[in-house]
């Protein structure tokens, strides 16, 4: 992804910069939630049982409350309860541990709500289940109650995904060659983007009006292709341009006009991360 920010850059195509970094920022969180977890689970309990007593100790528990407070004001700016419920577990001074003796006073973490809390931000956070995984140890492989959870997938809609544009297709220089600028899912620069978060507005054809889809080609890594079967009506969506020829004063005009149609079809994801906090 900094490679493909880097470029835009290059290029002058500022306004598509912005969900570039929104992504990175979300994934970015990805490793602090994982840390936040493994130590809940090292210093904590479920079900009232310890999870792992060796591995309580004052160190572990200031190592959970670290990453914990690097997340939180992102997990707060999705959902406030949850953050409180992260925080009253995880954070310094909840309980007290002594170098020789161990637990001392305080609550220990509960393990179980910690995951539940953060688990419950995934989507506003622009993350997923897979990504975050769940807690595997040797020799006992994943540990109880710390599984991978399951996420249903975003309802597809006229705003989920960003429209292919006049920018971000194959070029007549490129390889493959767009010689014509055509715009749509098979002309997408797979060499910048991945298929998937993409959709193309069709202005003609039986699908005019309506927004599909762009998958992975099945023989072609170069290529997507539309998902005909996710296809749904977006009248108030602009058109994206069939062809754009960016040499031309008619398609600063069309490409002013897709800008307009991918900023009103912005990811979730951009939506998720505050940019004050994305700043941050």
């Amino acid at each position: 992804m900094f490679p493909q920010g880097r470029d835009l850059l290059h290029e002058g195509k500022c306004s598509k910069v912005r969900p570039v970094v929104d992504q990175i920022v979300s994934i970015m969180t990805v490793p602090l939630v994982q840390g936040t977890l493994r130590y809940a689970w090292k210093t904590g309990q479920i079900g009232g049982v310890d999870n792992k007593l060796s591995d309580q100790s004052a160190k572990n528990a200031a190592e959970g409350s670290t990453f914990a407070a690097a997340v939180l004001p992102l997990v707060h700016a999705c959902n406030a309860a949850a953050a409180k419920t992260v925080s009253d577990n995880t954070k310094f001074g909840v309980a007290i541990w002594s170098p020789w003796n161990g637990f001392v006073s305080g609550t220990k973490p509960d393990t179980a709500a910690v995951k539940a809390a953060l688990e419950s931000t995934y989507t506003c956070l622009g993350i997923t289940c897979a990504q975050v995984g769940g807690l595997l140890s040797w020799p006992n492989g994943m540990e109880t109650g710390m599984e991978t959870c399951n996420q249903p997938a975003p309802v597809f809609s006229c705003a989920t995904h960003v429209v292919v544009d006049a920018y971000s297709v194959y070029t007549a220089s490129s390889d493959p060659a767009n010689p014509d600028g055509k715009v749509s899912c098979y002309w997408l620069d797979r060499s910048k983007y991945g298929c998937a978060g993409y959709a193309h507005l069709a202005s003609e054809g039986q699908f005019a009006g309506m927004m599909r889809k762009c998958v992975n080609h099945p023989d072609n890594s170069q290529r997507c292709v539309h998902d005909d079967a996710s296809a749904i009506q977006c009248n108030a969506v602009t058109p994206s341009p069939t062809v754009a020829t960016p040499t031309s004063t008619t398609s600063l005009a069309m490409a002013s006009g897709a800008i307009t149609a991918a900023s009103l079809a912005t990811t979730s994801l951009a939506k998720a991360v505050p940019i004050s906090l994305a700043k941050a």
